[in-house]
C-alpha cells in the first residue's frame, strides 16, 4: 500500500474548512515528509498551554509521496495510479481506495 499526501494551494475564504483549521499550515518539507505549522495563538486559544512544545507546534508526517501546491493532476495521476492502471491493462487485479 502507498500513502500519498497532495497539498492544495489554501483558500481563507473556503466555507468548508472549519475556523479551527484557519491557523494550520502544511508545508512540504521533502519529497516525503511534510510540517505542520499551528500558530501558537490558536493553541492557547484551544485551551493548550503557552508553553506548547515546539514538537506539538510543528510535528513532522512522513508519506511514501508528498505532492506540493504546485502538483498537476498529471503528477497525482503518475505518483498514484499509473503503474496500476497499466497493470490492469496487462489483465492484473488491482483495487484504488481514496
Amino acid at each position: 500500500m502507498m500513502i500519498v499526501l497532495r497539498v492544495r494551494p489554501g483558500d481563507p475564504d473556503d466555507p468548508s474548512i472549519p475556523p479551527r483549521f484557519n491557523h494550520t499550515l502544511v508545508h512540504p518539507l521533502s519529497p516525503t515528509e511534510v510540517r505542520v505549522d499551528v500558530d501558537p495563538v490558536a493553541l492557547i486559544g484551544a485551551g493548550a498551554s503557552s508553553h506548547a512544545s515546539s514538537s506539538k507546534r510543528h510535528p513532522t508526517f512522513t508519506f511514501d509521496t508528498v505532492l506540493g501546491e504546485a502538483s498537476t493532476q498529471v503528477d497525482l495521476y503518475d505518483a498514484t495510479a499509473k503503474d496500476t492502471v497499466d497493470e490492469f491493462l496487462k489483465g492484473h487485479n488491482v483495487t484504488f481506495l481514496a
